[in-house]
């Protein structure tokens, strides 16, 4: 499923214009996840353009239990550890937004 599939229309389109280079794919994430999308692009693409990271193009989001989990891919280089822990912050944020919204809890 592509960006569009998973998100409003206008949402998507607002991703893409931002941010033509990468691309996001998945099942189960919708317009809730719009906001944790929108500020993992803007990470990514924040730490190419600054500091050299490879480019992002596609980000892959698959559900799990009690949230989500992020792999991106770059063009056929290996991502860097930065963007590897910047992918795992997004996958801790959305652990505590299925906590915080009630459809997940602490255990």
């Amino acid at each position: 499923m592509t960006q569009e599939g998973g998100l409003k229309k206008h949402m998507a389109e607002g991703l893409i214009a931002d941010y033509p280079h990468i691309r996001i794919e998945g099942e189960g994430y919708s317009e809730d996840w719009f906001n944790l999308a929108y500020w993992l692009c803007s990470t990514l693409q924040y730490m190419t353009d600054s500091y050299g990271a490879p480019q992002p193009t596609v980000i892959k989001v698959h559900e799990r239990v009690g949230g989500f989990w992020f792999e991106i891919e770059c063009g056929g280089q290996p991502p860097t550890k930065e963007q590897q822990e910047i992918i795992g912050l997004a996958c801790t944020l959305s652990d505590y937004s299925m906590i915080a919204s009630g459809r997940r809890t602490l255990q």
